[in-house]
């Protein structure tokens, strides 16, 4: 790993994380420059000992699975078959549909990043672990700041910071153990109380790594719909199911329209997880297309039951939990964590359920709730830092970030800055931008726009 050079140093490109939002941008940036033959010098900050963690790829534990099929992991969609063949390199044998453990895919993200120092003699790719916490600006270019105040320049700045911590919906804080530390899930008694807050893919994780652990107590799941993710499944008849999607598509309706075309679709023999994946392609038209209070109406009724679905889980995991519940050793709560207390004797829940509020003591306590629905209460001190200067806005729904369509922050004017963003802090604008499908295609719009196509200058006088 290179040291960064004299504070007098700009760079060319400064990225703000490296899991794997960072690593791709990293790579289509790497591919784009020797493409072109064009130099480019890359600054990293990751506080993160392992390249490529993140939040959803930082546990060590095999339990951990990824919930897409090996085949569809790529981190470039020129080479769909690149993850597959790392394992196979790498003597794991796994097929293009199998699910395979996330600590291989942090393995094979950070193997790419490795491999990026030595892509191109004009790509330098340098490394400082450390927390970006400001970002100011001057005449020349981007000041990114750590906590002690030193800074660093670059020219452009990717926002690559991934699924900050979950807003503060209730009175929920970092003391409660995170889904992904292991130390957490290690220090669990094995007969104890265990509380899960939200029932989507990650308490589904952090069951997976309990039971991995031979923890034998009991858990308690509480959200507010009680909505397990759906598994994946077998596939329909793909050409009715397209046909039915582009109908859709085309039509322009309403959500309340389009709920109401889903279902007749489904009674009429079509798959609901095949109609899904075919509108993935024009989730976000459709997203663009709708008027601010039904894009608010579906966060606030709909969002629970799409995810559910949309975001599935393999069979074999989804099994671990349904036995559970059948021995009695989980239970489902449908409420809402108004307060938590912690004592030397665990930590005491209040939850409203039906208007109805009780306690509960628990051994542990683990938060999954999942991403934020509202940044501006996010826990980020670099976002705060660009929020408070002017130099970012939040989109209308203060899901995400304003930006442009090749992710560009854009001004109080709407003028499109050197400060490019990528995957969950485009949500507002996008809605589907959270998985590696899309940000591994944001990620090389941002190196095109870095890095954009040297038209061959034309001939002046005589031919």
């Amino acid at each position: 790993m290179k040291y960064p050079r004299s504070s007098d140093t700009i760079y060319d490109v400064a990225i703000i994380g490296a899991g794997f939002s960072g690593v791709a941008v990293a790579y289509h940036l790497a591919r784009r420059a020797a493409q072109h033959s064009q130099s480019l010098s890359c600054l990293v900050f990751e506080p993160r000992e392992r390249i490529g963690a993140g939040v959803a790829y930082q546990t060590q534990s095999s339990a951990h699975i990824l919930n897409v099929p090996a085949g569809r992991m790529s981190v470039d969609e020129s080479d769909p078959q690149s993850f597959l063949r790392w394992l196979i390199n790498n003597g794991h044998a796994y097929s293009e549909n199998d699910f395979v453990p996330r600590p291989l895919y942090q393995a094979y993200l950070s193997e790419i990043f490795n491999e990026l120092k030595n892509d191109s003699p004009d790509f330098s790719l340098e490394v400082i672990a450390e927390h970006a916490s400001a970002l100011e600006h001057d005449e020349s270019a981007y000041e990114v700041k750590n906590a002690a105040g030193a800074s660093h320049r670059a020219r452009n700045v990717i926002l690559a910071v991934g699924n900050s911590p979950a807003s503060g919906e209730a009175d929920i804080d970092s003391s409660l153990k995170s889904p992904w530390d292991q130390s957490a899930i290690d220090s669990c008694a094995s007969d104890s109380k265990v509380a899960v807050i939200g029932s989507g893919l990650s308490a589904v994780d952090t069951i997976l790594a309990l039971e991995a652990a031979s923890f034998k107590g009991h858990y308690t799941l509480i959200s507010r719909r009680g909505l397990l993710p759906q598994p994946h499944g077998t596939h329909g008849h793909i050409e009715t199911t397209t046909q039915t999607a582009a109908d859709l598509v085309s039509a322009r309706p309403t959500i309340a329209e389009m709920l109401h075309e889903f279902r007749g679709a489904i009674e009429q023999g079509v798959a609901w997880r095949d109609l899904i994946d075919a509108l993935r392609p024009s989730t976000q038209k459709i997203w663009n297309r709708l008027p601010s209070r039904s894009k608010r109406s579906f966060i606030r009724h709909l969002r629970p039951f799409w995810d559910s679905h949309r975001h599935r889980v393999p069979v074999e995991s989804l099994s671990v939990l349904l036995d559970l519940k059948q021995n009695g050793r989980l239970t489902s709560i449908k409420g809402r964590v108004l307060s938590h207390a912690k004592s030397s004797a665990g930590v005491t829940l209040t939850v409203q359920t039906r208007g109805r509020a009780s306690t509960t003591r628990f051994d542990s306590v683990f938060d999954c709730r999942g991403l934020w629905t509202d940044l501006r209460a996010s826990r980020c001190s670099l976002l705060d830092s660009i929020i408070r200067s002017g130099t970012a806005h939040y989109d209308e729904l203060a899901l995400g970030l304003r930006t442009d369509k090749n992710g560009k922050l854009l001004s109080a004017k709407g003028t499109p800055l050197a400060i490019y963003t990528l995957g969950s802090l485009r949500r507002g604008e996008l809605w589907e931008t959270t998985a590696v499908r899309e940000i591994r295609t944001q990620a090389r719009l941002i190196a095109e726009s870095i890095l954009p196509e040297q038209q061959p200058q034309r001939k002046v006088g005589n031919s």
